[in-house]
């Protein structure tokens, strides 16, 4: 379980960090794959740069295909959200996931550009992350992966190795390793 939380943390900092001058092709061609299914060949995932330092995402069609561009993996993700609720009238959702899609997938008539005016997008909270996320198995971790990735998030709390830090602070405190071991879940 301690790898796939390694690999979750680097999964999340792909998709929001990992296109500074491109984006990492394999990984959002294997996200789309997971989306997408037999569609996925109708779309065209493209890097573009930031505006005025904020993530940006663009969609148009060309020669029959769905382009999203992207500043990053979270920005084509997004991309691929809002064409699927305002294009295809889809949605994935926590509740559940409609994607009956149409047959022919609908172009974009004209360029759609957007731009967040947000530079951080935090999600979760300690009780979610405890509570339900324990008991998730990586099948269950991927989707919530790709459920942020599809709703902008960049930040999500991150509490794996915090016990650490603070087991260490408390040791310098004085407190004991038994009494410690009564704290900690």
């Amino acid at each position: 379980m301690k790898n796939k939380k390694v690999f979750l943390f680097l999964s999340l900092a792909f998709f929001s960090h990992q296109a500074f001058t491109q984006i990492n092709k394999p990984a959002i061609e294997s996200f789309m794959q997971r989306i997408m299914k037999e569609k996925f060949s109708s779309f065209v995932e493209e890097y573009i740069p930031t505006q005025n330092g904020k993530d940006i995402f663009e969609i148009e069609s060309k020669k029959g295909k769905i382009i999203l561009r992207g500043s990053n993996g979270i920005s084509i993700a997004s991309a691929l959200n809002y064409y699927l609720k305002n294009y295809c009238h889809c949605l994935i959702t926590w509740n559940g996931i409609n994607m009956n899609m149409p047959a022919t997938l609908p172009l974009v008539k004209e360029k759609i550009h957007k731009v967040t005016p947000y530079q951080y997008r935090y999600y979760l909270n300690y009780c979610t992350f405890n509570y339900s996320m324990s008991w998730w198995d990586w099948e269950r971790w991927q989707k919530e992966i790709d459920w942020m990735a599809l709703n902008g998030i960049n930040m999500p709390l991150a509490v794996t190795g915090e016990e650490a830090i603070w087991q260490k602070v408390y040791k310098q405190m004085g407190f004991t390793d038994n009494e410690l071991n009564k704290f900690f879940s």
